[in-house]
């Protein structure tokens, strides 16, 4: 049975998708800031919050990392354990670590503006801290983040990047509502590549878009909407336009767009209602 390399790089994914050590006991209680008994849960403040340990980066091949939290009081307090070699009738694993196929090209999340909205709620040094819990060489070292094209059921209301019905050029396209108090999504983003790029590591940015603008729709909305006409006809053609655009903008913000999903959730699930923005393909 080999199962160290792969039972290894489960642990170092875990601990990227985990997060931070214990801290002090005394910390910004949920129950002082809320008026509500709630044990061992604690709020991040400006003075007071947890950073990651990077201690599972220097993992050997015999032991595995742990992130554990508890209502005892373990702020996912970090710990390397021994992998147990002894065998198990159960389960015959063979792990080929010389066979690769797919490469992973990152572990991280979505940049929506509901991620930014939050995070813009906090004090500027909390907001910081939040960004380097994520993305600096203290945090959980993100390297892959994915950018919704205009609005989503992450926003505060349905919006796009060109709303001028039949605007087939283009030519009043503009990302300014991702500048916007109500989003500051681009400012989020550059925020994220900057605290990445000062370790001297990338984050890789693709982006999904949930639906066209309304005026590119069969039912001239965006929620469960079909696109109008055919593929290779105008409004398609718009839509090719419009993510071109979209990728120039961004690029044009100091922002690089590695690649683009072919639409979130294209396929409409038998019997399902959606009340969010959903452009369903059958192609």
């Amino acid at each position: 049975m080999r199962l160290q390399p792969f039972v290894r790089l489960l642990s170092v994914a875990g601990a990227l998708l985990a997060g931070q050590h214990d801290v002090a006991a005394s910390c910004s209680s949920w129950s002082t800031r809320f008026q509500q008994e709630i044990d061992g849960v604690c709020v991040c403040n400006a003075t007071n919050c947890d950073s990651i340990s990077t201690e599972y980066l220097s993992l050997s091949s015999s032991h595995v990392g742990l992130f554990q939290t508890s209502k005892a009081g373990d702020r996912l307090a970090y710990s390397a354990l021994l992998i147990d070699k002894s065998s198990d009738d159960a389960a015959d694993l063979i792990i080929d670590s010389k066979t690769t196929y797919q490469k992973i090209i990152g572990f991280g999340g979505a940049i929506t503006d509901a991620a930014a909205i939050n995070v813009y709620l906090m004090e500027s040094n909390v907001q910081q801290l939040i960004i380097d819990a994520y993305f600096s060489d203290t945090g959980l070292q993100y390297s892959l983040g994915r950018i919704p094209i205009a609005s989503t059921d992450f926003s505060e209301y349905v919006s796009s990047y060109n709303p001028s019905v039949d605007d087939f050029e283009m030519a009043n396209f503009s990302i300014d509502v991702d500048k916007e108090p109500l989003s500051n999504k681009l400012s989020l983003i550059q925020r994220a590549l900057n605290e990445t790029s000062a370790g001297g590591r990338n984050l890789t940015l693709f982006a999904s878009s949930w639906a066209p603008p309304v005026w590119m729709t069969t039912s001239n909305t965006t929620l469960n909407c079909e696109m109008k006409g055919y593929p290779g006809g105008e409004y398609w053609e718009a839509l090719a336009q419009y993510y071109s655009k979209f990728i120039d903008a961004y690029e044009a913000e100091g922002v690089a767009i590695w690649g683009l999903t072919t639409q979130n959730e294209p396929t409409k699930q038998e019997l399902a209602t959606k009340f969010w923005q959903s452009l369903r393909t059958q192609i």
